[in-house]
């Protein structure tokens, strides 16, 4: 059986909360970058081929796959450290960092607080 996602119980507060809110927004506009991108090289690439230069369309769909992965490690594992210190959740076993990505970020605020909570950890926002 593989690790277990049980951590020690410990308590979150706006901090964690924040930083999970911010890198989550960091991977929908590293998303709308990366969709932008592939077009732009799709359209590039098009152009190329219909005027017979497939040496620059090759040259267009290289460059859009490089644009497209230039900085998406960094924002993916930004996500994965917030996500682990707001709810606890580690990869399960033979989950890639994108599918671990797509799965947290696929729940909704109810599913969130039950990972935590099934973490063993409670959010603690203070009054005042």
């Amino acid at each position: 059986m593989g690790p277990t996602n049980r951590n020690v119980a410990r308590t979150v507060g706006l901090a964690e909360l924040q930083a999970f809110s911010d890198a989550a927004g960091e991977v929908a506009a590293e998303m709308a970058r990366l969709r932008h991108a592939g077009l732009a090289a799709l359209a590039v690439t098009a152009v190329a081929l219909q005027a017979g230069d497939a040496s620059s369309a090759l040259g267009a769909s290289v460059t859009g796959a490089s644009i497209m992965l230039d900085g998406r490690q960094a924002v993916l594992t930004n996500f994965e450290i917030a996500a682990f210190n707001f709810l606890g959740e580690r990869h399960r076993d033979g989950e890639s960092l994108p599918d671990y990505v797509e799965r947290i970020a696929m729940l909704d605020e109810i599913q969130l607080l039950g990972l935590q909570r099934s973490n063993g950890i409670t959010l603690r926002i203070a009054k005042g």
